[in-house]
């Protein structure tokens, strides 16, 4: 699953009237046993619409696994019902929003007794909580567009590539997952593009490089401030996804020192990973791996 599934950000034209005593938090400032308040929508699928406050504690904090990206997320004792996804949760102890509620974990296991007409197993249900942190970068990112340029299905990142690169990049998936194939890409092609570089590096320095450089594109590095603006009006007038992965490839090229042209397959390929999990997941991924490296 996304990290937010269930929440559209909306931006207001003039905010001057606009007041909030909430600050956007996340979990990592809450810990087990803390009380915290979830408002929302309990049994509007009934067609009860009744705005509630309920309160529980924090029974866990948990990292799930989608794709190989982990997440944050807070395990509350309470049930969810439906109408409360998307509900904000909110510390009790600072007015801090430290997550969006996703939904019940209810146990599937078959064959169990009924009791008086109730299954035993739904009395005992959680509900999962992930981290307003990836709202906050959703709420920061100038470029929010990208998010859904990223979001296309694989066969249309291809046709942004020259056919003998289509081709090539073809075969390499077809034994190969993405970031392995782009790796495999730099092998085959880094011979011709070792005159653009400073550098002497392998194939996989020039991957980690590329990476950490689209990272830092992506993901609201300030040194790219400039290049997000002007690839921001790219997005805004073309729908033009070659275009866009040619000015992306020469943006980190001259970073990394090799030919936009040659490693625009391997933002091809990275942008298939990321359209997988979603852009705000991967950036969080990139994130933690780089302090665990650290």
């Amino acid at each position: 699953m996304d990290p937010i599934k269930d929440i559209c950000v909306l931006k207001l034209i003039e905010p001057s009237g606009a007041k909030s005593n909430l600050r956007i938090g996340n979990t990592d400032r809450i810990m087990v046993g803390e009380r915290v308040a979830i408002i929302g929508f309990p049994h509007s699928d009934l067609g009860r619409v009744v705005l509630t406050q309920q309160t529980t504690e924090v029974g866990a904090k948990i990292l799930l696994s989608n794709n190989g990206v982990k997440t944050k997320h807070l395990v509350l004792n309470i049930q969810a019902r439906p109408g409360q996804s998307g509900s904000p949760v909110i510390s009790l102890k600072d007015r801090t929003l430290v997550g969006i509620l996703i939904g019940p974990y209810v146990p599937t296991v078959t064959g169990g007794i009924s009791l008086g007409g109730i299954d035993p197993q739904t009395l005992h249900q959680t509900t999962h909580v992930v981290s307003t942190e990836y709202l906050q970068r959703m709420i920061e990112m100038e470029w929010n567009e990208i998010v859904s340029v990223v979001d296309i299905k694989d066969e249309e990142w291809l046709i942004s590539l020259p056919k003998y690169q289509q081709d090539t990049i073809k075969d390499l998936l077809s034994i190969k997952e993405p970031e392995d194939a782009a790796i495999a890409w730099l092998t085959a092609t880094t011979q011709n593009t070792s005159p653009f570089s400073a550098k002497n590096e392998d194939s996989s320095s020039y991957f980690d490089s590329i990476k950490a450089e689209l990272y830092k594109l992506l993901c609201g590095n300030p040194e790219y401030d400039e290049e997000r603006k002007e690839l921001s009006g790219i997005i805004k007038s073309q729908d033009n996804r070659t275009l866009i992965v040619s000015s992306i490839s020469g943006i980190i090229g001259s970073k990394v020192g090799l030919a936009g042209t040659f490693i625009a397959p391997v933002t091809v390929l990275l942008f298939m990973t990321i359209s997988k999990v979603s852009i705000n997941a991967w950036c969080e991924w990139q994130k933690e791996n780089k302090e665990i490296s650290s």
